[in-house]
C-alpha cells in the first residue's frame, strides 16, 4: 500500500492504537487476516462514498476517523480534557461515516472552476478558454483571443461550502504568448466547530499556432494552495499543470492535460490526474466528452467520465446539459446551466445535482467583462 507522509497508523499514540484494536475485536475480525486501521490524512479519504460499503468497512473508517480527528482537535481547537476530546471526535466521526450515499469529497469541486464548465458536466479539457482554461487545461488560454476579467461565486449545501474567485486572462494583446492569473477562496463548514479555509493562486502561460484547418496550443500553469482550519497552523502546497490542445478546422478539439504534477500530501486534495478531452461543434451545437484519471486518491487508479451538450440560441444564449460518472468518489451527477454572451459581458450559471445523494447540490454564477 502506498505510504503517506502523515501516516496516522505509524505515528498514532498507544491509546489510539488500543481503541482501533478494540473496534476490530468488536467486528469479530479475529479469524480474518488482520488489517490495520485505514490511513487517513483527510476526512475526504474515508471509504464512505459507495452505498455498498460494508458495515465492517464503515466501522473501521470510524476508528480511522477518530485517529485523525483526536490529534487535530487537540492541536487546533484547544481541547485538553480527555472526555470532551473523545466526545467531540466521536460525534463528528459518527456524522461523517453515516452519510449513506455520498462522500464529503463529492462537492469539493475545484475552487474557481468556471460555471460554464459546470453546466456541461465539467467536460472542458478541450473546450475551455479564458478563465476556464486556468483550471481545466492551460493550453486553452490561447485558443480564443480574449482579454477578460472574471469574478464568481459557488455554493454547495453538503458541507456549507462557499467559494469566491477572481481572474484576469489576456490572449489578445500578444499574438505569441497568452497569460492568466487567478485567485480563489473557499470556506467549508464540516461541523459547527470544524471549519476549513482554502486560498489558492494560479498563474499560466500558453502559446501556439492558429491556422484555418489546424491549430496547436501548449500551456503550463502553477498553483499555490494554502489550507487551514479556522484556528491553528496552515499547510502550504505548490503544484503545476501542463496541457496541450489540437483544433481541427475549428470543428474538432482534442485536449490532454497533466494536473497536480508536483507530488503533495494525500490530505492536500491535490491528486496527480491525467485528463483527456474530445469535443465537436456544428452550428450552434457543442458535444464534449472528458476523462480524468486519478492516480492518487484511491489505492487503485480511478476514473471520472464527463459528458456535456451545449446549444447556443441566437449566438448569445448558451443552454447546457451534462452528466458525470465519478468512479473516484462513487457518485453520479446531472448538470445544467445557461448563460448570456455579448461582446462586452458574459454571465454563466451552473448547477450540479447528485443522483446518489439526492439532497446534495452545487450552484454558482460567473460574471465576465471583456476588455476591448
Amino acid at each position: 500500500m502506498k505510504r503517506h507522509s502523515y501516516d496516522l497508523v505509524r505515528h498514532g499514540n498507544n491509546d489510539l492504537m488500543i481503541e482501533a484494536n478494540r473496534i476490530d475485536a468488536k467486528l469479530n475480525l479475529a479469524d480474518e487476516k488482520r488489517q490495520p486501521a485505514l490511513p487517513v490524512t483527510s476526512l475526504t479519504h474515508l471509504p464512505i462514498g459507495n452505498p455498498t460499503t460494508s458495515k465492517k468497512t464503515r466501522l473501521r473508517a470510524y476508528g480511522s476517523c477518530q485517529m485523525f480527528l483526536t490529534p487535530l482537535f487537540s492541536k487546533h481547537l484547544g481541547f485538553r480534557y480527555p472526555g470532551l476530546l473523545a466526545t467531540a471526535s466521536a460525534v463528528v466521526c459518527l456524522v461523517v461515516v453515516s452519510f449513506p450515499n455520498a462522500s464529503i469529497a463529492q462537492w469539493l469541486r475545484e475552487s474557481g472552476a468556471a460555471m460554464s464548465a459546470a453546466g456541461i458536466g465539467d467536460a472542458a479539457r478541450s473546450t475551455a478558454y479564458g478563465q476556464a482554461a486556468l483550471v481545466f487545461n492551460p493550453a486553452g488560454i490561447s485558443q480564443v483571443p480574449v482579454y477578460e476579467l472574471q469574478t464568481g461565486y459557488a455554493y454547495t449545501n453538503l458541507i456549507e461550502g462557499h467559494a469566491l474567485s477572481a481572474s484576469i486572462v489576456d490572449s489578445a494583446t500578444n499574438e505569441i504568448v497568452s497569460a492568466g492569473v487567478g485567485y480563489a477562496f473557499a470556506h467549508r463548514q464540516l461541523t459547527s466547530d470544524l471549519t476549513f479555509q482554502t486560498h489558492q493562486l494560479r498563474g499560466a502561460l500558453a502559446s501556439g499556432y492558429r491556422g484555418e484547418t489546424l491549430s496547436v496550443f501548449g500551456g503550463a500553469g502553477i498553483r499555490w494552495l494554502r489550507q487551514s482550519p479556522e484556528e491553528g497552523d496552515a499547510d502550504d502546497y505548490l503544484t503545476m499543470d501542463v496541457g496541450a490542445l489540437l483544433v481541427l478546422s475549428n470543428l474538432v478539439r482534442i485536449g490532454i492535460v497533466g494536473q497536480n504534477l508536483i507530488p503533495s500530501d494525500r490530505g492536500a486534495g491535490l491528486p496527480t490526474t491525467i485528463g483527456t478531452g474530445l469535443a465537436a461543434t456544428y452550428g450552434g451545437f457543442l458535444v464534449a466528452f472528458d476523462t480524468a484519471i486519478d492516480l492518487d486518491t484511491n489505492d487503485e487508479v480511478s476514473v471520472q467520465y464527463n459528458f456535456g451538450l451545449q446549444y447556443t440560441v441566437l449566438d448569445m444564449l448558451p443552454l447546457r446539459l451534462g452528466f458525470q460518472l465519478d468512479k473516484i468518489v462513487e457518485d453520479k451527477r446531472m448538470t445544467a446551466g445557461l448563460g448570456y454572451w455579448s461582446p462586452l459581458l458574459a454571465v454563466d450559471i451552473g448547477y450540479q445535482h447528485s443522483l446518489d445523494n439526492t439532497d446534495s447540490f452545487l450552484v454558482g454564477l460567473d460574471l465576465r467583462i471583456m476588455i476591448p
